[in-house]
């Protein structure tokens, strides 16, 4: 069982992570999407991460109650397991060309500047 000094060692590491791991998700979401529809991404991102904990949190409580903080943690490191396995599933064969994330050209893109600068 951890101790109450392990815990108070530990959760400043967890935040930090917690932020950097926000901070990392929210840049890549703003910019890999156009200007012209940046808002309404931001709304249905912030929508997805702010308004999944009111509905989250009587599940993760219920759980807590009946089977134990244990539980709680088990169900969390699950849930992320299964998140980035669907990731993978969905988004595997994915390549930076075929989204078009700011900053990569194409070959031609790049042969093309090329010709016209020389």
């Amino acid at each position: 069982m951890p101790s109450y000094v392990a815990f108070a060692a530990l959760t400043p590491l967890l935040g930090l992570s917690l932020l950097t791991m926000l901070n990392a998700a929210n840049t890549t979401v703003q910019l890999s999407v156009g200007p012209s529809i940046r808002g309404r991404v931001m709304a249905l991102y912030m929508m997805l991460v702010m308004g999944g904990t009111p509905l989250g949190a009587p599940i993760v409580g219920w759980v807590g109650a009946t089977f134990g903080a244990r539980w709680t943690l088990i169900g969390g490191g699950a849930m992320s397991v299964i998140g980035v396995c669907v990731a993978v599933l969905v988004f595997g064969g994915v390549t930076r060309a075929q989204l078009r994330l700011p900053g990569h050209r194409t070959e031609t893109e790049a042969a093309t500047d090329e010709a016209m600068a020389a």
